[in-house]
């Protein structure tokens, strides 16, 4: 940790010199800005059937830089401290309209939930419906948006560390239904094929914890795929300080031997406000509110997940979590988090209902 630590303090301060000396060592139009993303957890787990230590540690710790062309293109790259590999460097080519051209490792369009930026979640982490995201790869992808409609394809491979190796191909269509001064109504759909080169396959997810020790179900790795393919539906309501988001996910992997493995999960969101702020949309993707000079906007929210891994005869479990969170916006760069969990998970005939209190502190420039 105190590792981790000096690392983050001295690439603030090199960053911060660094965006000083920009306008003398950089072509006009151009600007670089160092960015930092630093969330600090703690896990309390009141355990069930099996042992589920308490953690403290970094969930994230990233420091970056972004270069930028005025409206032309953007180049960005991330090194992640804690996890000791880059999970962003991209270079985006803005080809004007509302369009552009991406490449190199970056996020792929699949779930909603997985699309948010990540300094800017509901809650701190994904719903159960992570199981099936895409996440980032190396890869190339084309998007347009405007007012109404928002529309993301990419090809993808495996990430620049190695893993996930297999490539594929992942899309994404959201639209506005209707739109008024109080907020929107938004729905939308993604799916993503891919072919691993391992043929095998392993579906899996922990319980809405980034520093959980173990995950509550998992299929392991079972033989055989010829493909992996994600489908999911998405519903968003904006309105004034309430809002609303619901998604459902289907994943299946395709075998030549043996029967198809199929799988599911959804996840329902309400959220309020009580100081009275909206949550932030763009280009299909919902975010942290807006809030004026000086003001500390909250948060509260409430979400229902569950999935289901099992498809005899891979039995990867059952689960459902009930998830109560607050966020106070306490600085431009600073938020604290609290999320309580309830989990009810079965696998194999084994039951498991462990309950999560966590904590984070997330620093982000």
């Amino acid at each position: 940790m105190k590792t981790v630590l000096s690392l983050l303090g001295l690439a603030l301060g090199a960053g911060l010199g660094a965006s000083a000396a920009q306008a003398q060592a950089l072509p006009q139009g151009w600007t670089l800005t160092p960015t930092l993303s630093a969330n600090y957890d703690w896990l309390r787990v009141d355990e069930d059937a099996r042992a589920f230590p308490d953690v403290r540690d970094f969930r994230r710790a990233r420091i970056g830089i972004t270069i930028k062309s005025g409206e032309r293109w953007q180049l960005r790259g991330e090194h992640d401290v804690e996890e000791r590999t880059a999970p962003e460097l991209s270079f985006q080519w803005f080809l004007g309209g509302g369009r552009h051209l991406r490449f190199g490792q970056f996020k792929h369009p699949f779930l909603l939930d997985d699309v948010i930026n990540e300094r800017q979640t509901p809650l701190m982490e994904q719903s159960l419906t992570a199981a099936y995201a895409v996440s980032r790869r190396l890869g190339v992808a084309y998007g347009q948006s405007n007012e109404r409609h928002s529309f993301d394809l990419s090809l993808f491979d495996k990430r620049l560390d190695g893993r996930f190796e297999g490539s594929g191909l992942a899309t994404r269509y959201t639209r506005v239904l209707s739109r008024s001064g109080e907020g929107l109504l938004h729905v939308g759909g993604s799916l993503a094929i891919d072919s691993p080169r391992s043929d095998s396959a392993r579906w899996n997810v922990r319980p809405e914890s980034g520093i959980a020790s173990r995950s509550l179900v998992d299929t392991g790795t079972f033989a055989d795929v010829d493909q992996n393919q994600r489908f999911a539906a998405e519903a968003l309501w904006l309105h004034g300080p309430w809002s609303l988001q619901a998604e459902h996910a289907i994943g299946r992997s395709t075998r030549s031997q043996a029967g198809d493995f199929s799988s599911n999960a959804s996840y329902a969101l309400i959220s309020w406000s009580p100081s009275g702020h909206a949550r932030s949309y763009k280009s299909g993707v919902v975010g942290s509110p807006k809030a004026g000079e000086g003001e500390m906007p909250w948060e509260l929210f409430l979400r229902f997940s569950r999935i289901d891994l099992d498809d005899a005869p891979v039995l990867g479990g059952t689960q459902r979590d009930w998830t109560l969170g607050a966020t106070w916006y306490v600085h431009p760069n600073v938020r604290l988090l609290a999320n309580y969990t309830a989990v009810r998970s079965a696998r194999r005939g084994v039951a498991d209902d462990p309950n999560l209190l966590q904590f984070r502190i997330q620093l982000s420039y």
